[in-house]
């Protein structure tokens, strides 16, 4: 079994502020490949171009790929052990198409619209009304050009919808743009606004994409922190698009932590994203028995046991995310 989240975490916190390599290099996780992004703040582009290794450190992984080795072709993703897709999750809104071809060569193949709030692209997931902007329809442009993956996981309603459009009038006029929703869950199971309508989650399959269904308890269930939110949402996705469309973009940390730092963790996050609490965020945010190296293969086992066939489990635990960068790139 080849296993691969769509949004994972490597290290805890105190390892990527530590910047320790010796931990990163003995970090070893049963992954195939693992889309590791970031969250705001990020640097400014006009100062990028002298960041790489420190924007690797802020994707969370580590700059010496003698250690971790960053995808960047198709030939990197068939090469044995772990290997890390870069995202980003707010953009950079005073990107060149330069910078964005360089972003790409860095390994960040996965780029959203906004993170939370409203944008000069459009709305985040906080702005569900706002509307797709004449700028963010250029930067779709930009991410085609730049064989980058358009990610609306974290965008609002109507900028997703009207993304999904401007996605279908580019495909006519000749220019591609993969999309997908890389750790989403559903909002027809539980109505947080991280969540999407089952027309988008539909729409993005129908596009060739996956959307991957997260672990993160306070966005599943009003109160629920087991396993059983996630395999809800997991069921009505499969039901809507198929497993081939499904991957699991977990949001969790490949480690077994014990509870004072999972603590500290989700403090300094909350911190960061939800310091007013409109995102809801509550501790323990992932499910008592994934906090482990192994989750996917607790997942995999669960989702056996919820009635999946062995080549389904094999495709939403890691071929169909596997197999959608092989060709993405």
């Amino acid at each position: 079994m080849r296993y691969a989240d769509s949004l994972g975490f490597l290290f805890s916190q105190k390892e990527l502020m530590a910047h320790d390599p010796l931990t990163a290099a003995n970090h070893n996780v049963p992954l195939e490949l693992c889309h590791v992004t970031v969250a705001p703040p990020i640097p400014p582009m006009k100062k990028m171009e002298n960041l790489s290794k420190e924007l690797v450190w802020f994707l969370g992984v580590i700059a010496h790929e003698k250690y971790i080795r960053m995808v960047h072709s198709a030939d990197d993703v068939a090469q044995p052990g772990l290997k890390i897709i870069g995202g980003l999750q707010q953009p950079p809104e005073d990107a060149t198409l330069e910078q964005l071809e360089f972003l790409r060569r860095l390994g960040v193949l996965f780029m959203g619209l906004a993170y939370q709030d409203e944008n000069s692209f459009g709305g985040g997931f906080l702005a569900p009304d706002a509307s797709l902007t004449e700028h963010g329809r250029m930067f779709m442009i930009m991410l085609a050009k730049a064989g980058m993956v358009l990610d609306l996981s974290h965008a609002g309603e109507r900028t997703a919808r009207e993304a999904l459009d401007f996605v279908e009038q580019m495909t006519r006029n000749g220019l591609d743009l993969n999309v997908v929703a890389t750790h989403s869950g559903c909002k027809a199971v539980y109505p947080h606004e991280r969540n999407l309508p089952d027309d988008t989650i539909k729409r993005i399959a129908g596009l060739g994409g996956f959307v991957g269904i997260p672990t993160l308890t306070f966005i599943l269930d009003e109160n629920d922190d087991s396993l059983a939110p996630f395999l809800r949402h997991f069921m009505h996705a499969k039901e809507l698009v198929g497993a081939e469309h499904l991957t699991i973009g977990t949001d969790g940390v490949y480690k077994t932590l014990d509870r004072e730092e999972q603590q500290a963790i989700f403090n300094t996050m909350k911190s960061k994203l939800d310091p007013d609490g409109k995102i809801g965020a509550r501790f323990p945010d992932q499910p008592a028995e994934l906090n482990s190296e192994s989750k996917m293969g607790w997942i995999a086992n669960e989702l056996y046991e919820h009635g999946l066939d062995s080549a389904s489990v094999a495709w939403v635990t890691g071929e169909n995310l596997i197999e959608f960068v092989t060709e993405a790139l």
